[in-house]
Parts: C-alpha cells; sequence; structure tokens
C-alpha cells in the first residue's frame, strides 16, 4: 500500500527535503507506517493521500505541516506519538 505527500511548488527546498527524510524514516520509527510505502512529489497544492486510512493521513499532514514550518530538520529521531499507535478508531473518542 501506498501513500502520497504532495507538496506545493511554494513549498521550499529545505522543507521539501525535510518532509522526504519525515516520509523514509516513519515506516521504521512509528507503527502506524510500519511496512508502508511514502511518496512524496511537488503538485499544485500541499496534502496527503491515504486510500486506506483517514485518521492516519490527517495525522501525516499534521507532521508535515510541522515540517514545512521548522527551521531545521529534527527528523531524525522520530518517535511515534503515543496518541496515534495502533489503536482502533472507537478508542480515540
Amino acid at each position: 500500500m501506498s501513500i502520497t505527500i504532495t507538496v506545493a511548488p511554494t513549498v521550499a527546498r529545505e522543507a521539501f527535503a525535510r518532509i522526504e527524510a519525515l516520509a523514509q524514516g516513519l515506516p521504521e520509527t512509528d507503527p502506524n507506517f510500519e511496512g508502508l510505502s511514502i511518496r512524496v512529489e511537488r503538485h499544485d497544492f500541499t496534502g496527503v493521500r491515504d486510500p486506506h486510512d483517514e485518521l492516519r493521513a490527517a495525522h501525516l499532514l499534521h507532521l508535515v505541516e510541522d515540517a514545512i514550518e521548522s527551521e531545521t530538520s529534527h527528523f531524525g529521531e522520530l518517535q511515534p506519538s503515543p496518541q496515534w499507535e495502533r489503536q482502533s478508531p472507537s478508542s480515540l473518542f
């Protein structure tokens, strides 16, 4: 299964590189993305498409927005977010 992150052309190259690092590291560090392929590509807008999990897509979009706003890359030390770890949707409410 593949998740696609699209990044607007107005996003700086440095931020794009941080997003690529995020996409590469998440499957290794966050159980919610384990075994998944995450692609990053330029597009007309910034967004995340996950055809199987809207909550995971929303979480990833939040991480992407943080990467865009971040002045420095801190994604080398990714840690899973406890509130997102393998929970059923009903346990989130």
